[in-house]
């Protein structure tokens, strides 16, 4: 069969993706270099069926498959890197061997095309199903959901197709003939469709990856991993619908200029993140703290109410003045402030309900800091040291 218009494509398309995928890994992404390498070695590998002819049909077959199995390999660790498992490098270059000295006993000493064939196919679809056996469960984004289908699809495709050939072909099929014949170019056209659609979805899941972690870091505090204002804004247009509960606690650690003139803003930046390191253990699950600037911290509690609100801030006061920060020179307590007010229903935004905890922080601030304030509560009983007061709405 003449298959010459066909010949150039494959390589072709998959160099092009090769290219793709580094750029991709350029742009951040070190997932993508595993992706590249493999589709680099199917460029090669398909190349390598006319390339290769001159060494004779025993090397070439040898080489192709050579290249087709690493390319696996590769498309194999960066499956596993992209859904996040260990790699395993050690038990794939294993398989990896072993089908190639199946490949080497296929080819030199039983010199039968069918095992050799069966031999290649199996150690590539192996290789590509590893990563999906491991995932335990089916992915949440669609991208992915593709992406495995499509692996298994190729795995599929590969088991298939060489059983298929082990069962139909004359005995007398040879190395020499295979390359022309109507089943090599059937197969090529099947493996070139689905490692398109293959590439082409992982080129998308990977440059989703890199764009997920431009957009965290835009909307990430860089020194506490907090969300940043920005980050708190996109996360209220997600809780839109909830916005009518709920409340607010603004903090702001107090004498914080101070800090920074007595021991240097290094040891500033070490109580912000310490104070949002305490956040991250004592909020509930359900909760949201973003850094605002500075020395200062809104906390969105969705479910909670003013009450439950302020035994979330006491539980963080008190924590945060027993913190010993003197692995960082720092030999005093240091104190913070908070403003609690709950969401209501007139309430345009949630903004409006951080206005107003804004106010009764500033009420803390000025009854001596190390407080909480709170609207909407019922004045407690204030005695002594006692940290938590009541604000009139």
């Amino acid at each position: 069969m003449d298959t010459d218009n066909f010949t150039f494509l494959p390589p072709l398309v998959m160099l092009i993706f090769a290219c793709a995928y580094l750029l991709v890994w350029f742009y951040g992404s070190r997932v993508a270099i595993w992706w590249a390498l493999g589709f680099f070695g199917h460029a090669v590998a398909f190349a390598g069926e006319v390339a290769f002819q001159p060494l004779g049909d025993a090397m070439r077959t040898l080489l192709v498959d050579a290249v087709f199995i690493l390319s696996y390999l590769a498309l194999s660790l960066g499956l596993s890197a992209h859904f996040a498992q260990r790699l395993q490098v050690g038990r794939r270059i294993l398989l990896s061997l072993v089908g190639f000295g199946l490949v080497v006993y296929a080819i030199f000493a039983a010199e039968s095309l069918r095992f050799e064939l069966l031999a290649v196919d199996f150690t590539c679809g192996l290789l590509l199903l590893l990563p999906i056996a491991r995932l335990g469960g089916w992915p949440r984004q669609m991208v992915d959901r593709v992406l495995v289908v499509l692996a298994v699809m190729a795995t599929l495709d590969f088991v298939g197709r060489a059983l298929v050939f082990a069962a139909i072909a004359p005995a007398d099929s040879s190395f020499a003939t295979y390359a022309t014949s109507f089943y090599a170019y059937a197969a090529q056209v099947s493996g070139t469709l689905i490692g398109l659609s293959f590439a082409l979805v992982g080129l998308g899941a990977v440059a989703l990856d890199v764009l997920d972690r431009y957009r965290d870091a835009a909307e990430t505090d860089y020194l506490t991993g907090l969300l940043n204002r920005r980050g708190f804004e996109n996360m209220t247009l997600a809780h839109i619908d909830r916005m009518s509960e709920g409340a607010v606690i603004l903090c702001d650690i107090d004498r914080f200029k101070r800090i920074n003139d007595l021991y240097g803003h290094a040891a500033g930046d070490g109580v912000i993140a310490g104070f949002a390191a305490l956040l991250k253990h004592a909020l509930p699950a359900t909760a949201h703290a973003a850094r605002f600037g500075g020395e200062e911290f809104v906390i969105f509690l969705p479910t909670h109410s003013n009450l439950e609100a302020t035994s979330v801030a006491e539980t963080i006061r008190e924590a945060f003045g027993e913190t010993d920060f003197s692995m960082i020179g720092i030999k005093e307590p240091i104190t913070a402030s908070f403003g609690i007010a709950s969401i209501r229903a007139v309430d345009r935004s949630i903004h409006a309900a951080i206005s107003r905890a804004d106010a009764r922080m500033y009420v803390a601030k000025s009854m001596g800091r190390n407080r909480v304030v709170a609207d909407d509560m019922p004045a407690p009983a204030v005695s002594g040291h006692s940290a938590s007061v009541s604000a009139a709405a």
